[in-house]
């Protein structure tokens, strides 16, 4: 690997571009997490997404990736309850005290090609927490009863 350099120095105009696509994906969860509701469904919530990629002029490298014959169909990752990652977003419809899992991305297409943000977030309902929250499960057994 002689001359080749993995990692670049970022200059501030890297940072800003960078803070681009940053923006559109809070964007993105703050606006998914607000619909987030009994009734909606996660194909519902990828169209929004799909609203603020179009209007920051970002992309997501969700959409299609993967094989040609089974590209991935929607701009973010949708996992609700027992869904564990990478979740295709559909006609699932949420329930009220669904847990949900919104993995998000967004590259600039034009200004900042080659910059993208990423962040993962989990919902839970009905309480919302803009921290975030822990989701712990717990099994409890009687000492003579067999754990199934």
């Amino acid at each position: 690997m002689s001359g080749t350099r993995l990692i670049t120095k970022k200059t501030s105009a890297d940072f800003e571009k960078m803070k681009i696509a940053g923006r559109c994906v809070a964007e993105m969860h703050a606006r998914t997490r607000e619909a987030a509701a009994p009734g909606v469904t996660t194909g519902d919530l990828d169209a929004i997404a799909r609203e603020v990629l179009n209007e920051w002029d970002c992309a997501s490298s969700f959409l299609g990736y993967g094989s040609p014959q089974h590209p991935f169909p929607g701009v973010i990752c949708t996992s609700p309850n027992s869904v564990i990652v990478h979740g295709i977003p559909g006609d699932y419809t949420l329930a009220d005290g669904d847990i949900i899992s919104i993995d998000a991305d967004g590259e600039r297409k034009v200004e900042a090609p080659g910059y993208a943000s990423r962040s993962p977030g989990t919902m839970h309902g009905p309480v919302r927490s803009d921290g975030g929250c822990l989701i712990l499960e717990f099994n409890w057994y009687e000492e003579n009863e067999a754990a199934s």
